[in-house]
């Protein structure tokens, strides 16, 4: 018979420092979030998806999220260093690294070689030996280069990158950074506490909120262009004058509350729903 009342203080010991418990910690909505850029570029490039395009795409989907958790979870790890589960977190982390690029390898060198290179980058970014992170508009710099790469990550996949690519790659670039510089005023009493020098602590949330604002305006401003130019589809140029105006109404409207934490958080909620609809109306003119 098995004794089922007997467990091994060894095997609880482990299963306690296995970097595994720590998955739930993981910013899984964030990281979700992230996915709109690689997958719209794998669209953009792909032209008429096939089904046998399917399971590369979703092989990139799912290395994707797991190299976007890594960034993520890098970054946790590097604002908590002195917290007690920091060593695990930080396993955790290079583990979803070496899983994600494991997983890309079958999607082609240009494919590999764009995950290592967002890789790189959120490790300038969050790693104390260099930590972009605390120097003011290079951190805004390593975003925009984060950008443009997650959405050439996608269009890698099925097309070599060229002008066109580059061109609606600025388009989330821009909405990833404008995001980032909202992120940051929303988490600007937090990082003032702990001494972190972000661009909303150094510069201020009001200017960079305004700075963030005019990103967004940048955004909706290239949808417009690239639409009326044919590098995006023309019926897309209907949005930015529709969308702009709310998302400017909102935000006066956090202005009018002070910044706080909470007016801040309800307007990232209300313009992440605006560039949704801009996501679904991409999709659904490529499928005309």
């Amino acid at each position: 018979m098995i004794d089922a009342g007997n467990t091994n203080p060894r095997d609880d010991s482990q299963a306690m420092n296995s970097p595994l418990r720590l998955i739930p910690r993981v910013r899984w909505r964030e990281v979700l979030l992230l996915q709109g850029a690689p997958l719209l570029g794998a669209a953009f490039a792909a032209g008429k998806m096939d089904a046998h395009k399917l399971p590369a795409l979703a092989l990139l989907a799912v290395a994707d999220v797991l190299l976007v958790a890594h960034v993520w979870t890098l970054n946790d790890w590097s604002d908590h260093r002195a917290a007690r589960d920091a060593k695990g977190l930080l396993r955790l982390s290079l583990a979803m690294l070496a899983a994600a690029l494991a997983l890309f390898a079958p999607l082609g060198a240009t494919v590999w070689l764009l995950a290592a290179a967002i890789a790189f980058v959120g490790y300038l970014y969050s790693h104390s030996h260099v930590n972009t992170k605390e120097a003011p508009l290079l951190s805004s710099a390593s975003h925009i280069a984060g950008g443009v790469l997650h959405f050439l990550l996608g269009w890698a996949l099925f097309a070599r990158i060229g002008p066109r690519a580059l061109l609606l790659a600025s388009f989330f670039a821009l909405v990833f950074t404008a995001g980032h510089a909202t992120q940051e005023v929303q988490d600007y009493d937090d990082d003032r506490r702990r001494g972190i020098r972000t661009n909303a602590v150094v510069f201020g949330k009001k200017r960079v909120f305004i700075a963030a604002c005019a990103g967004f305006a940048l955004a909706y401003g290239d949808v417009l262009w690239l639409s009326l130019s044919g590098v995006m589809p023309a019926v897309l140029a209907w949005l930015p004058p529709v969308l702009l105006p709310l998302q400017i109404y909102w935000s006066l409207d956090a202005l009018r509350n002070g910044l706080d934490r909470e007016s801040v958080r309800r307007v990232r909620n209300r313009y992440r729903a605006l560039f949704a609809v801009i996501g679904a109306a991409m999709v659904l003119t490529l499928f005309k």
